[in-house]
């Protein structure tokens, strides 16, 4: 047998286990929450410059009877007096009329060359021919009209400029209503009515 004191021992040992297996169990301290991260900001990228590039061009050099001009697309001669213009930005047309030509193929303001020409200058294109959409002038009807020049717009005609090149000589400037004004000059050079073009630009200043 055991002696007293061992057994003693035994029993308060026993109780105790039993004491600590039926107490509950301790609650975990909380932790602090994490701040939600807050997101960056985005900076903000510059604004574009909207001020737009003048459809510039430049004169290279003459003779007799023909000019060399620097345009978006390389360096063209072209004739001084042409007398048969294609022009395949629609806006450009009504600039050769002020200047007192009527091209002989001018392309569709719209999607769809059954537009046909704007209402407000059909008459005065009458006979000439329509030569398909800004986006997608047709060369076979550009090349049926034996142009001696063709005007076009950048970032339009880019793609096709040597297929319009190979049928007359194509000077490329830039959208018509940027700057009319300028575009006005500009035409009036490349067309050898430079003259007429700032007369024309006078006569507006003074409607005003």
């Amino acid at each position: 047998m055991l002696p007293k004191s061992y057994r003693v021992f035994s029993v308060v040992l026993l109780i105790a286990l039993v004491v600590a297996a039926c107490s509950p169990a301790a609650t975990p301290t909380p932790q602090p929450a994490l701040p939600t991260p807050v997101p960056a900001t985005p900076t903000a990228a510059p604004a574009a410059d909207p001020t737009p590039v003048p459809p510039t061009i430049s004169i290279v050099s003459e003779t007799g009877s023909s000019r060399v001009i620097k345009h978006f697309m390389g360096e063209t001669t072209v004739p001084k007096n042409p007398k048969r213009i294609v022009v395949s930005g629609s806006g450009y047309i009504e600039h050769l009329l002020s200047l007192d030509i009527v091209p002989v193929g001018w392309s569709t303001p719209g999607s769809t060359a059954d537009i046909g020409a704007p209402g407000h200058i059909a008459d005065k294109l009458r006979g000439t021919v329509n030569v398909g959409t800004i986006s997608e002038p047709s060369l076979e009807a550009i090349l049926g009209t034996d142009p001696d020049l063709i005007i076009g717009m950048s970032g339009v005609h880019d793609s096709i400029y040597q297929g319009l090149s190979a049928i007359a000589p194509t000077v490329i400037i830039a959208n018509p209503w940027l700057d009319w004004r300028q575009t006005l000059l500009i035409i009036g050079e490349i067309v050898g009515k430079k003259d007429l073009a700032q007369q024309r630009l006078a006569e507006y200043d003074k409607r005003l």
